[in-house]
């Protein structure tokens, strides 16, 4: 089963597109976002963050979502992530299931024999758009980097900014969230996380510190070790692959993957997933210019 797999698409608003058209020319039978997704060059000083994000998602988001299904493009699975404010999630949430599907903490089948399951929360940050963040795990709530987290920022969910100080021992963590998640395995997966694994090649920052989550890192290893885990996808630090060299490893015969991004290219990859336990995942890491397909 062929799938193509892009993240962090705020970095320039043709990427949508591109992905949407790449996803046909590529023949996949689904395209699958890893979150972060409103484009950075929205009127923000004019309509502020939220409503603009808002109006992008009722002008922009939905009518390409939909004429994409409409049109018989293969389906869409994402969401949002950190970057992004959760209030226009609910706009969303009114066409979930009609040709796209939302990803955070929800399993939706690929084929018959495979499943999607995804999360988009991350460790706290040092960044002002708290939605999305919480702890990592109850011993370590985030990863000492070369920049300080901030516990202070905005939540949105109200539809206004609302200041919000994270508390760093809140049991309301990453590892709790995933050991709920885990519920949801019935067999082979596809796991779709924001956050990348910690410690590895898809996690580094320009500084070469990590910043990836140690609960997903666990997350991975139990279900590989337990067979369903067949590839795990993953965004939010673009520069990892090319500060590490590599945009693919392997935690306990699971293949993980963090294609990076970038303004001017649309990094993806195309990966040819398998029909039945024991085969191997293939694949196919590339990019493209922007409206170039």
């Amino acid at each position: 089963m062929r799938v193509l797999f892009a993240s962090d698409i705020h970095v320039n608003p043709t990427h949508l597109f591109t992905l949407l058209a790449l996803a046909r020319e590529t023949r996949a039978r689904a395209t699958l976002v890893g979150g972060d997704i409103f484009p950075h060059a929205l009127p923000v000083k004019r309509l502020g963050a939220i409503h603009a994000q808002e109006v992008y998602t009722r002008d922009t988001l939905l009518p390409a979502l939909l004429k994409n299904a409409e049109e018989g493009g293969p389906p869409v699975f994402l969401d949002l992530a950190n970057d992004d404010f959760i209030y226009p999630r609910r706009l969303l949430e009114q066409e979930n299931g009609h040709g796209f599907h939302l990803l955070h903490k929800a399993r939706h089948p690929l084929s018959d024999h495979l499943d999607v399951i995804g999360y988009m929360c991350v460790p706290i940050t040092p960044f002002g758009r708290k939605d999305w963040e919480k702890p990592d795990t109850r011993e370590k709530p985030w990863a000492e980097t070369d920049r300080p987290v901030s516990l202070r920022g905005d939540v949105s969910k109200t539809g206004a900014r609302r200041p919000v100080t994270l508390d760093p021992l809140s049991p309301d963590t990453l590892e709790n969230d995933l050991d709920g998640l885990s519920a949801l395995v019935r067999g082979p997966f596809v796991f779709v996380s924001h956050a990348p694994p910690y410690g590895t090649p898809l996690d580094v920052l320009h500084s070469g510190y990590h910043a990836g989550s140690l609960a997903v890192r666990d997350f991975i290893r139990r279900h590989a070790l337990a067979g369903n885990l067949v590839v795990s996808l993953h965004g939010h630090i673009h520069e990892s692959p090319r500060m590490s060299g590599s945009a693919v490893w392997e935690e306990d015969g699971a293949f993980c993957l963090n294609a990076g991004q970038s303004e001017t290219l649309l990094h993806y990859a195309v990966l040819d997933l398998p029909e039945a336990r024991g085969e191997r995942v293939r694949i196919e890491a590339a990019r493209t210019f922007p409206g170039t397909v």
